[in-house]
């Protein structure tokens, strides 16, 4: 009896001394709960992930004393969370990289009475494989209204039947496991991880990604919106701003009745606003406006009443140039004045602006 209990020790401190070498070596110390873990899904997941990391069961007595033995500064911390079927994790990887291997080496598995419930666990809406028969009674047990759809039997309405942190029924297990819903997650359970002299937890290691990532780009429109409402100019702001300031101004136009236009270039991402003003043409008559110059008129007839019938006579002997320059100067004048009545005119339409749609 003496020589079977020292080899009993030995056996003991021989692990012990195994487990404080390997916790020496490694910068991350772990501790998972092995608990209704299948021995087949172990074996597997070890193959998986025997690159990155060591994992190792051992009974908890043993490898709280590996953890004091080893006298590694803050791994006492650990022992605390050695519960249940506990089980080593040693790797050089960083605490949130592990967590995330052995979240993606979960594989789903069917529930079982007695199980608790890691999150809701619902039948949906739909059809199902079976004829009507039993199934109809097993689902109007659980709460759900059935109605049959060629030849099978349907659920009319979704509903949860097992809520987080519920004990699984016999029953509602039985159900599942027909309809070939698989709740329940079989993995290793991280409990904590140590490194760097610092506990983190499950709750800390565990990250959803695509709520991560949905709560980062919640956070990118949130400093966005911000910057906006602020007017602080950035590379990111500052079509933003531009947009913003041409449909304020556009509102505050349209509510005093003017209006503001947008000129847009063929160049893609480029606005250029500028208003059209535009000098309204006269409006023409239907009839001929007939323009008449008295005080010229009547220079001419006075000089024609002047001349004596001895000068007319001698006026086709004078320069023929002499005559051609009087009579252009006339025409000038004539048509200056023409000029000068027309513009006056339609600068006097012109001075009431209007803005052109």
């Amino acid at each position: 009896m003496n020589k079977q209990q020292a080899h009993v020790q030995q056996y003991k401190k021989d692990e012990v001394k195994r487990l404080e070498n390997l916790i020496r070596q490694y910068k991350v110390v772990a501790i998972a709960d092995m608990t209704n873990l299948p021995s087949n899904q172990l074996q597997r997941m070890r193959k998986t992930l025997k690159s990155t990391m060591i994992i190792t069961m051992t009974k908890g007595s043993l490898l709280k004393l590996a953890i004091v033995n080893s006298k590694v500064q803050g791994l006492e911390k650990l022992l605390e969370h050695i519960k249940g079927m506990p089980a080593i994790i040693l790797t050089n990887e960083n605490s949130f990289k592990l967590s995330k291997l052995l979240q993606r080496s979960k594989t789903k598995a069917p529930a079982k009475a007695g199980q608790i419930a890691p999150n809701n666990i619902s039948i949906p809406e739909g059809p199902t494989p079976f004829p009507p028969g039993p199934i109809i009674g097993e689902l109007g047990q659980l709460g759900l209204k059935t109605t049959v759809i060629d030849g099978k039997v349907a659920v009319k309405e979704g509903k949860v039947v097992v809520k987080e942190g519920e004990i699984i029924r016999s029953e509602v297990a039985n159900t599942l496991t027909k309809l070939g819903i698989e709740p329940m997650e079989v993995g290793i359970n991280l409990i904590v991880a140590f490194e760097n002299n610092e506990i983190l937890k499950k709750e800390v290691l565990f990250i959803d990604e695509v709520k991560f990532m949905t709560d980062v780009k919640s956070s990118i429109t949130n400093v966005l919106n911000l910057a906006v409402y602020m007017g602080y100019t950035t590379k990111e702001t500052i079509k933003l701003l531009i947009t913003k300031a041409y449909r304020s101004t556009k509102a505050v136009s349209d509510k005093v009745g003017d209006a503001v236009f947008v000129k847009e270039t063929k160049k893609e991402h480029k606005q250029k606003v500028e208003p059209k003003f535009e000098i309204p043409k006269a409006e023409e008559s239907k009839e001929e406006e007939k323009v008449e110059f008295p005080e010229l008129k009547e220079k001419v007839e006075n000089q024609k009443e002047e001349k004596p019938k001895s000068e007319v006579k001698q006026e086709g002997t004078q320069n023929p140039q002499d005559n051609f320059k009087e009579q252009e100067e006339v025409a000038q004048s004539i048509l200056k004045k023409l000029q000068d009545d027309k513009l006056a005119k339609a600068q006097k339409e012109a001075s009431k602006p209007r803005w052109i749609l």
